[in-house]
Parts: C-alpha cells; structure tokens; sequence
C-alpha cells in the first residue's frame, strides 16, 4: 500500500499522527498484490509456475493529491457534471453542506458506475449484480429528490458519457440504451414510492385513534 501525505493541515491535529490514522492526512493512492501462490482446496498454497504483481491505482486520488484538493470529488473531472447538476437544481456545490452536499457527491459517483455497468451488459432486476445495480439506481433517484422534483439522474448520465466517450467507445454506442435503462427504473421507481406512500397514510388514517 502507498500512501500519500498530504500534509498537517489536512491531519486530526495530533504530533503522532500516522498511518493507520483514521483522519484524511494520508490517502492511500496505490497498492500492490504480489501473486505468488495458488491457495488450493485443502488451505495448502502452491507455488505458482509464473507469479507476478498486480498493481491498483486510485486515479481519482491521485488527481486529488496533484490539483490539492479537498475530496474526489473537487478535482477537475466532476466539474462538468457539479454545474448541471447547480443549473437544474438551483444548488451551489461549493457553497452546500451536510445532505445537500452528499446528494451532489452521490449523483456524481452514481451516475457513473450505473452507466458504465449498464453498457457493459448488466441491467436491474431483483437478484444478483442486477439488484444491485437497481439498488444504485434507486439511491441515486432518492438523494436526487433531495436537490429536486425533476428527474435529473439520467441526464447527468447522459453528460457523464459525453465528457468519457473517447476514453471508453463502448459507452457510447450504448448510450441510448443506458439512458433509456436509467429513465425506466427512476420513473418506476418514483410510482413505487408514491403508491407506497398512498398505502401507508391509509393505513395510518384507518388507524387514527
């Protein structure tokens, strides 16, 4: 694991601050796995025939380490994305906190990993990665709700694959498809929500005292 420290000011304030500390003053930007043995069933491991070493790198992290940012989600490549979202919302990024600031941070990053596993050939269902995709998609419509009554999450996927496509050409020759995909599961999921909604102040006035 490679860490970065990104100085006292970013610290918990303490002289014998360290790694592992919990505090944002070392980030970690890189790891290496050293392959060397295959684990077999019985919990022997075997020497591989040819190792190697696989190496992780954050590349969001590092951006953050190289502009001084704050977070992730500060650096240059979100940028596009925080001024939609700041034109259909009527929300300041820079000037937001708490929920309001997390709702941005969620949009960001979801709009993202629902596009990107979306065009890779997974789609939402009640089981498995598919599940689970439909689990991100439902966060992302309900922290949108938080900014909005409009339905701005498959618009900023939409923006996302314009800003990528020339990193990854696959995304967008599956654009229509993640945007469509996005669009069905929010809209389904806001009637879910308003019959639910429905269904429970029935049964709360049913059980007035």
């Amino acid at each position: 694991e490679i860490f970065f420290d990104r100085g006292s000011r970013f610290g918990c304030g303490k002289s014998d601050c360290a790694v592992p500390c919990g505090c944002d003053r070392f980030i970690e930007i890189w790891n290496l796995v050293f392959m060397q043995y295959d684990r077999q069933a019985d919990g022997s491991d075997k020497p591989l025939k040819q190792t190697g070493i696989d190496t992780g790198m954050g590349l969001e992290r590092l951006c953050l380490v190289m502009e001084e940012k704050e977070s992730v989600f500060d650096i240059d490549t979100f940028k596009p994305s925080i001024k939609r979202i700041e034109e259909l919302t009527g929300y300041k990024y820079s000037e937001s906190t708490g929920v309001i600031k997390a709702a941005f941070n969620v949009l960001l990053d979801h709009a993202r990993s629902t596009s990107l596993l979306i065009a890779d050939g997974c789609a939402p269902s009640n089981e498995g990665r598919g599940y689970v995709i439909r689990k991100i998609i439902r966060r992302a419509a309900l922290f949108a709700q938080k900014l909005t009554d409009k339905s701005i999450f498959p618009e900023l996927a939409s923006l996302l694959i314009d800003e990528i496509k020339q990193f990854y050409p696959d995304l967008q020759e599956s654009k229509d498809r993640v945007i469509a995909v996005l669009t069905s599961e929010v809209e389904r999921f806001a009637e879910n929500l308003n019959r639910g909604k429905q269904i429970l102040q029935g049964y709360i006035e049913q059980n007035r005292d």
